[in-house]
Parts: C-alpha cells; structure tokens; sequence
C-alpha cells in the first residue's frame, strides 16, 4: 500500500495527485482536509491547472461560511495580508488576509494598492488610482477551471 501526499495515479484523460495518511485513508475523506499549506478532497490533492497558474478553493470554516483560499499549480496555499497574483490570461487575483478577495480581469496593469483599498491601475490619476476595485466574493467573474471543487 503507497501513502503520502505525493502519489501520482493515472487515469483515462491525465494523471492526478493523491495523498492517503499511514492507516489507508485518503486525506480529506468525505470533506476538504488542510495538511502542509495544501488541501485535500478525497483523496485528491486540489491544485490549480497549468492553464491558469492559480486556482480557488472554498474551505468550509467554524462559523459555517465558506472561505475561499487560492492555490497554485503545485496545490500549496497562497498566502498574504494584501497580496495579487497575476494568471496565465493576465489577470490579478487579489488576496487578502490569506484568502480571495476579488478578481481583476480585463487590466494591463497590476492594481494599485492604497489607504485599505484596491485601484485599477491609471497612468493619468494621481497615484495611478483609477477605478475601485471591489471586494468579490461571489466569484461571479472568475473562470470555472480556475473553481477547483465547487
């Protein structure tokens, strides 16, 4: 029997990433399971294609919202307090406090960070702040490929 996190099977149309603990059983067994900055969804470890770079994952949390945690192509948690990540197509991932915050597609420029929040990037504004980028959960905007398990 292999265990580890770092098990490589492959099926019909690629090969995919599994982690089973010493006893058997796959990490993340019936729910999302967190286990060295990298999570785990029966077995499978979720991480981000080579498509997009960066992928997102909603984690269920104590209180009973979901939080949403990115990742990247190897499965290991992007983390940071105001922090963006620029994908295969271009576009910004903006994170804060260690989880997704909004998803800026259709810039030439990263955002612009200032006083607490997020601006498009404006040659001609002063501070280079153009328009306010919002806080968006709902993850409306962001590809499906890039949605690993919801």
């Amino acid at each position: 029997m292999k265990t580890g996190k770092s098990i490589n099977i492959s099926l019909d149309d690629d090969t995919y990433t599994f982690g089973f603990k010493t006893s058997g059983k796959a990490y993340g067994e019936g729910t999302i399971e967190e286990s060295s900055n990298k999570y785990f969804q029966n077995g499978l470890l979720l991480k981000a294609s080579n498509d997009y770079r960066y992928g997102v994952i909603e984690v269920p949390s104590e209180d009973g919202e979901a939080k949403y945690i990115v990742v990247g192509t190897t499965g290991t948690e992007v983390t940071g307090s105001r922090k963006y990540v620029k994908d295969a197509d271009g576009n910004y991932i903006i994170i804060r406090n260690n989880e997704f915050w909004a998803y800026a597609d259709g810039t030439d420029h990263a955002p612009v960070y200032y006083d607490g929040n997020y601006y498009e990037y404006d040659s001609d504004q002063d501070g280079n702040r153009g328009d306010l980028i919002e806080q968006d959960t709902s993850l409306d905007t962001l590809p499906d490929d890039m949605k690993l398990n919801f």
